[in-house]
């Protein structure tokens, strides 16, 4: 596989965060007096984010402290990104009717603009409008349009709770579903590793201080347990609470469609894992299933069940990948 290949995909990812990040950042200007009271949920989840950033400085060799600097100084920008998401994801899900924390209180409903006054229409029967109830102030082709009769498929139905609303779960269904998808992704990984013997790139071992041979490293330590808990809570907020509510809510991506915004959040989240093995699209096929997963599993119970989800495949994985990683 050509070298440019990962790279190109990387520059994709980084071009796609930007443009999402740079619409959240319009987007929070423009909602702030609606999205305000989302703000204690927003100042929790942002502060664990820079904890969990701040326990990896900790752990990280004294040697590196020209990076340790840089990281310190990035921890506010990385609490006001992660307090913006957490606000414009609740606001998006408030919208389209999904719950976005299963374990906190239903968040407030979301103010809405007072509707016009305008005057009652006179009666008409069930077939719909008639040119006879509506004016003599129309023209010909108008009037023939409205004439018709409105499709029954086309009148707005009351919203009403189904089996996917997070609210008819119980914990039970909550801790379940998290093992399922934990199991199954692992299964997978381990499956797919061993078939087709991936290598990790030379930019992962230097992240995480492996030289050569990475079986002959010790990979699960306190530092890669802390990164890789960061990792997944930061991707979870803003991916999942994030990315995949923005498309739904703008897009108009609800109920059934719901999974077209899982399907487009999942590619730009697998996008930012080129270049993490060799060969470059073993990790894309391995993590592309599980963005569904996580997706599903957001729709279906809220945040915290992904940052869960997502938190305890990358310990086991962790684990495993001495037995399944060169």
């Amino acid at each position: 596989m050509p070298v440019e290949y990962p790279l190109i995909l990387a520059l994709l990812y980084l071009a796609g965060m930007a443009a999402f990040s740079l619409a959240f950042l319009v987007d929070w200007i423009r909602r702030f007096e609606r999205i305000r009271g989302y703000w204690p949920h927003a100042v929790v989840a942002g502060a664990v984010l820079v904890g969990l950033n701040l326990a990896a400085i900790i752990l990280v060799p004294i040697d590196r402290s020209t990076t340790t600097v840089i990281h310190v100084a990035f921890l506010p920008a990385l609490f006001v990104r992660a307090a913006g998401f957490v606000m414009l994801g609740m606001y998006y899900c408030a919208r389209i009717g999904c719950r976005s924390f299963f374990l906190l209180p239903r968040e407030a409903p979301v103010p809405q603009a007072p509707l016009p006054q305008i005057a009652p229409l006179p009666p008409v029967d069930s077939a719909g409008p008639r040119i006879g109830s509506i004016g003599p102030d129309l023209s010909p082709e108008l009037a023939a349009i409205l004439a018709e009769p409105i499709p029954q498929a086309d009148r707005p139905a009351a919203t009403v709770a189904t089996d996917d609303s997070p609210a008819v779960h119980s914990l039970w269904d909550h801790a379940r579903d998290i093992l399922i998808v934990v199991a199954a992704s692992a299964v997978y990984s381990t499956v797919l590793f061993l078939l087709t013997e991936p290598h990790v790139t030379e930019t992962v071992k230097r992240i995480f201080g492996a030289r050569g041979d990475i079986t002959n490293v010790d990979t699960f330590t306190a530092l890669t347990v802390v990164v890789v808990l960061a990792y997944a809570f930061a991707e979870e907020i803003f991916f999942r609470l994030g990315i995949q509510n923005f498309l739904a809510h703008y897009l108009g991506w609800q109920g059934r469609r719901y999974w077209a915004a899982i399907a487009m959040t999942s590619l730009l989240w697998t996008l930012g894992h080129a270049g993490v093995l060799d060969p470059n699209w073993v990790k894309l096929v391995q993590v592309y299933p599980m963005g569904l997963a996580l997706g599903w599993l957001f729709r279906r119970h809220g945040v915290e069940a992904c940052i869960l989800a997502h938190g305890l495949f990358n310990i086991v994985m962790t684990g495993l990948s001495p037995f399944l990683l060169t």
